[in-house]
């Protein structure tokens, strides 16, 4: 094989891979784009563009971790002030070995405290898929899952648990006030 035609072929490789490469990539935005598209072509995406109100008035939400004992602790919440009955609350305790989970809720407050942005929830949960135990939960808004806060207290016989995140490992909270 002559050597000279070697060269000049790997070269032509690696151009025709590079340019598969960006042809690819040119491809992948419009695909990208249209996934977010609806089925009416609406654009769903959150930015300047498109400033429809995506969260509905007094409600919380968001889902995080914050370490506890050397676990991760998680959770994720979506808390409607007006409608009780589509409100959640996960926790996964690893800490202490529990998954805690909402049955009912018996209150939702979510309140705008001079910039503050907070919702309280009490209700019932289930511990391990087992029980009814009471709880509170406390979550407050400082605009950067770092800064957030998350606490929660929850009663199981005799014994009361108590988790508090001063800001979050991971995640985020959002709370949307009554207008």
């Amino acid at each position: 094989m002559n050597k000279k035609w070697i060269l000049p072929g790997v070269f032509a490789i690696i151009a025709i891979v590079a340019l598969s490469a960006l042809a690819v990539a040119g491809n992948s935005v419009s695909v990208t784009n249209k996934i977010n598209e609806d089925l009416n072509g609406h654009d769903d995406n959150d930015n300047d563009d498109n400033d429809d109100d995506f969260y509905k008035n007094n409600t919380a939400g968001g889902g995080g971790w914050m370490e506890s004992s050397g676990y991760k602790n998680t959770f994720g919440m979506s808390l409607d002030g007006d409608d009780w009955m589509n409100s959640s609350l996960v926790f996964q305790a690893r800490s202490d070995d529990m998954r805690i989970k909402t049955i009912e809720f018996s209150d939702i407050i979510i309140e705008d405290n001079n910039g503050n942005l907070s919702a309280n929830a009490w209700g019932n949960a289930s511990v391990n898929g087992m029980g009814e135990y009471w709880f509170h939960l406390l979550v407050i808004d400082f605009g950067k899952g770092d800064k957030d806060i998350f606490h929660l207290w929850l009663e199981v016989e005799d014994q009361e648990y108590h988790w508090v995140a001063l800001g979050l490992g991971g995640g985020n909270i959002w709370i949307m006030p009554s207008t």
